[in-house]
């Protein structure tokens, strides 16, 4: 009985060991980079997996005309939007958001994650009269998680959160914009999906999404897991 015992605790111990580890593994930052093309036009990337964790790409399109597609699009300056009609492009920029269409990239995760910090590239803010030309070109986005508006404004402030940190480079690999990292950890918004851009933007806004920093959150199985080791633990340690 004694032996039996020793190897109850020993076994309980080692799982929650295990539950412990994989908790705090998981809670460990995991940085997604989207600054690699891919061979063939870097159209429709495949999902991104780091750290256990795989992200999809997706995009959408706001406008009025029927028959849109969008394409996700990767360069060295992270990813993009391509936005046509069959035969009638109406905006192959590439950028998130660019000329004529306001468009959206939604980011879904294989289990609940907390968003840290975002990482936005090709970044342009301009907005000046050229004689009778009026040139208009924002850092407008979103920050839609599941759903639900978290943030809306210009990316080199925060997206309009209160509480966010920016910081902007100057322009960065010569593509004529500024890099800006926004680190929203101190909000602690967790969820599957975040999307960026959105619909009702400014004009002509222009960035890409160079990388994205997440936190897993322990799914409720190594929770349960953890629970049960700790009653387990205490029948054992009554039973002794």
């Amino acid at each position: 009985m004694v032996m039996m015992n020793k190897l109850m605790v020993g076994f309980a111990a080692a799982v929650m060991g295990a539950a412990l580890t994989a908790g705090a593994a998981s809670a460990a930052p995991v940085e997604f980079r989207f600054d690699n093309p891919l061979p063939g036009g870097g159209s429709n990337p495949p999902p991104f997996t780091q750290g256990g964790i795989t992200a999809t790409t997706g995009c959408t399109v706001y406008n009025p005309l029927s028959g849109t597609v969008c394409s996700v699009t990767q360069n060295s300056e992270g990813l993009g939007v391509i936005w046509n009609r069959p035969g009638n492009p109406d905006d192959t920029s590439g950028a998130l958001d660019g000329s004529f269409r306001s468009e959206a990239l939604t980011f879904t995760f294989s289990q609940k994650v907390r968003i840290v910090r975002i990482d936005f590239e090709d970044v342009n803010d301009i907005d000046i009269d050229f004689f009778l030309l009026h040139i208009h070109e924002h850092d407008e986005s979103a920050l839609i998680i599941d759903g639900i508006t978290k943030g809306f404004g210009r990316i080199s402030s925060g997206l309009g959160i209160n509480g966010a940190t920016t910081s902007c480079s100057g322009v960065d690999d010569g593509a004529g914009g500024k890099e800006c990292d926004v680190n929203v950890s101190a909000m602690n918004w967790t969820g599957n999906s975040f999307t960026f851009g959105g619909p009702n933007l400014d004009s002509d806004d222009a960035f890409r999404v160079e990388s994205i920093v997440i936190e897993a959150i322990p799914e409720p199985m190594t929770l349960a897991l953890f629970g049960s080791t700790l009653l387990g633990l205490g029948i054992v340690r009554r039973r002794r």
